[in-house]
């Protein structure tokens, strides 16, 4: 059966389970691991990073791991798994959604954080654990909500990732519409 192209597809399993073609980059995920700490990935529209990234998260998911050989096996990667692979926690935030309208940013921007950690609450609540929930802030800045998960995983051994997707999209919009100094009120 020929591969299907997929196109505008950022979702690394998917690609790897309905058969689209896939061009492995996953010995980069070595070099990744090697690098400093805070990686900032820099490349034109359409060049494929959020399936980079959605490819790493993926790999690094604690959650994947019975999953690892069906969706890695012919790769690079899963032929030379690194000790890092299926160890983390993912926290995922891709900020294509937040409304760069500047009376609904703030807003928007806490929505999209607190489905976000909502998702990675439903996700891992087996491993953070019974209590963890109990003293959750449900209400609440995004801050306090990071603050939260970061402190709670550091005290039961649980490392996250952080990913961080479309980071400028909103921004780039303010700065675009309203210039440098809308920007730099709203952002610092």
């Amino acid at each position: 059966m020929a591969k299907k192209i997929p196109y505008g597809i950022s979702d690394y399993a998917r690609i790897m389970k309905e058969n689209f073609y896939y061009i492995d980059k996953t010995r980069f995920i070595e070099t990744v691991e090697v690098s400093p700490p805070f990686l900032f990935l820099i490349r034109p529209r359409r060049f494929g990073k959020s399936l980079w990234l959605n490819t790493m998260m993926t790999y690094y998911d604690v959650l994947e791991a019975p999953n690892f050989d069906a969706l890695f096996g012919e790769t690079y990667i899963g032929q030379h798994p690194t000790e890092e692979k299926n160890s983390y926690l993912i926290l995922n935030f891709n900020f294509s959604g937040v409304n760069p309208d500047l009376e609904k940013l703030e807003s928007s921007f806490e929505d999209h954080c607190s489905r976000s950690f909502d998702n990675f609450n439903a996700a891992y609540c087996s491993l953070l654990g019974e209590d963890y929930m109990a003293s959750y802030p449900k209400a609440g800045l995004a801050e306090s909500k990071m603050e939260y998960v970061s402190d709670w995983c550091k005290r039961k051994n649980l490392s996250i990732y952080l990913f961080i997707d479309e980071y400028d999209n909103f921004t780039n919009t303010i700065l675009s519409q309203h210039g440098e100094r809308k920007y730099a009120d709203i952002t610092h």
